[in-house]
């Protein structure tokens, strides 16, 4: 497709074929990647840059699984 002047978008959420795809078209391709501020706070903005090494899957994880752990937690009694 791109070949014949086409142009195609990817959203890719997974390191290595980001990474792999971003190699093979080096100078053919923009990268675009959500900005992260130091403290870890998502800004939900779009920057250009070259995949990162992580996809921070970990701090969702713990973000969204922490929370339901503790919903589940058994009541403390007040007694």
């Amino acid at each position: 497709m791109t070949e014949s002047g086409i142009r195609v978008l990817y959203v890719i959420h997974l390191v290595g074929p980001a990474q792999s795809l971003s190699r093979r078209q080096s100078g053919r391709m923009l990268s675009l990647r959500a900005e992260r501020r130091e403290d870890g706070q998502r800004t939900f903005k779009l920057h250009e840059g070259l995949p990162l090494e992580t996809s921070f899957g970990k701090d969702l994880y713990r973000q969204v699984f922490d929370t339901l752990r503790e919903d589940r937690s058994p009541a403390r009694s007040t007694l």
